[in-house]
């Protein structure tokens, strides 16, 4: 079992790589990265930009 830690510092638990759904949100005028977003069992979660790049590593 793996997890990483939302923004808000609740760990998420997940059994499989394949189980995670990466996503960046941009400003629509900057372009510029909002949010780092990981869908995971169906819920969306913001994590930290070291997060997010540990777990698009993963994948």
């Amino acid at each position: 079992m793996n997890s990483f830690k939302d923004i808000d510092g609740k760990d998420v638990s997940f059994e499989s790589k394949s189980d995670l759904e990466l996503e960046l949100q941009r400003d629509i005028i900057s372009k510029e990265i909002t949010a780092y977003l990981v869908c995971c069992n169906g819920c969306w979660y913001k994590v930290t930009k070291t997060v997010f790049e540990a777990l698009d590593e993963m994948r």
